[in-house]
């Protein structure tokens, strides 16, 4: 599995219902709702948001998700997921 961007892990995380697994990936959901709702005429309010919600992802994969891996993919087949940030690989996390 490969999660490409900050967009594809809180849909990942939405849809497994993990929002409230760690704090710091509840915070992050709201990052990407608040993004969500600003229009395109926003461009700058947007562009922050965005920039504020990648950290969070970043840090989040970084550092928070060693710690949860076993909740966080817990039902998926795959033995492995690599992570990435706009092309750029950030980790490899076994979930076995």
């Amino acid at each position: 599995m490969r999660i490409n961007s900050f967009g594809e892990f809180n849909v990942y995380v939405r849809t497994k219902h993990l929002e409230r697994l760690h704090p710091s990936i509840a915070n992050f959901c709201q990052c990407v709702s608040r993004y969500q709702l600003l229009c395109n005429c926003q461009r700058n309010e947007k562009q922050k948001k965005g920039v504020e919600c990648n950290a969070q992802y970043i840090e989040i994969v970084n550092s928070i998700l060693p710690a949860v891996k076993s909740q966080l993919f817990a039902d998926i087949q795959e033995h492995s997921i690599e992570f990435y940030n706009n092309g750029t690989h950030l980790i490899n996390v076994l979930t076995r």
